[in-house]
């Protein structure tokens, strides 16, 4: 008879267990060059993938498990330059949107921030 229950790590993991899980998957490799920014308070590690910032400034509709995503053209000028006051604007929503997950984390009480 095949035992039909389920892993012990399936669903939501402890504080403990997520610690450790995190661990683990912190050891594993990237699938492309990664660059976090990572920020420590009251001893729990919050990341900020600096890529994922970038894709979603640079794209709209950036889907990360398709691979889909289309220019942001918003960030290019009437002349198809870069369109510098617009993209330094995006870039600060975008940062202090990450910002405030990070703090909403801290309140939380919870690790990783994906962005």
């Amino acid at each position: 008879m095949v035992s039909h229950h389920q892993p012990p790590y399936y669903g939501i993991a402890a504080s403990e267990q997520a610690a450790n899980i995190e661990a683990e998957l912190a050891q594993l490799p990237t699938p492309f060059p990664s660059y976090q920014l990572q920020i420590t308070i009251a001893a729990q590690l919050y990341t900020i993938d600096i890529w994922q910032l970038c894709f979603r400034l640079c794209f709209i509709g950036y889907d990360q498990a398709g691979g889909t995503a289309q220019v942001n053209t918003a960030l290019f000028d009437e002349t198809g330059d870069i369109d510098w006051l617009q993209l330094d604007e995006a870039t600060q929503y975008i940062v202090s949107e990450a910002l405030r997950d990070v703090d909403a984390k801290v309140s939380l009480g919870t690790g990783t921030v994906e962005h």
